[in-house]
C-alpha cells in the first residue's frame, strides 16, 4: 500500500493517511485484491508470516527518538488513527505500539481489516 512512497521515504506519511482511513483503505485492499494484476500469491494469505526485515525500502527514520514517524504520528495521524481503534488493535495485537508495529500491522492489511471489522475473511477473493 505504500512501497512507493516508502522507496522515497515517505513511508510514515502514508502509514498514518492509511490508518486515518481505514474504511477507505480496507475497500481499496479489496478492490486491489479483485483486480488480482501483478499481485504476489501472498498478499491473498490472511495467516501469511509475519515480517522481520524491513530492509529494501527508502531510509528508516523510525530508529532512535522514531525521527520523521514521530512527527508524522503528530501532524498525520486523524480520522481512525486518531479515534483509538487501530491504535487499541495494534497494542492488543503486537503489544507495543510503535513505528516497527504499524508496518507489521500494514503489511498485513488483510488480517488487520478482518480484525477491525471491516470486511470478513470471507470477502476476501482468492487466487485464481
Amino acid at each position: 500500500m505504500c512501497g512507493e512512497m516508502c522507496d522515497e521515504s515517505g513511508g510514515a506519511l502514508c502509514l498514518f493517511d492509511k490508518f486515518s482511513a481505514m474504511e477507505e483503505t480496507c475497500d481499496s485492499v479489496l478492490s486491489i485484491l479483485k483486480d488480482g494484476e501483478d499481485i504476489p500469491d501472498y498478499a491473498y494469505d490472511i495467516d501469511r508470516p509475519d515480517v522481520v526485515d524491513f530492509e529494501g525500502h527508502g531510509i528508516d527514520t523510525s530508529l532512535g527518538d522514531d525521527g520523521c514517524s514521530r512527527h508524522s504520528y503528530c501532524t498525520y495521524c486523524s480520522g481512525t488513527c486518531a479515534d483509538g481503534s487501530v491504535l487499541t488493535y495494534v497494542h492488543e495485537t503486537y503489544g507495543i505500539v510503535n513505528i516497527p508495529t504499524l508496518k507489521k500491522a500494514m503489511i498485513k492489511i488483510l488480517q488487520t481489516c478482518v480484525d477491525l471489522d471491516y470486511f470478513s475473511e470471507s470477502d476476501i477473493p482468492t487466487k485464481i
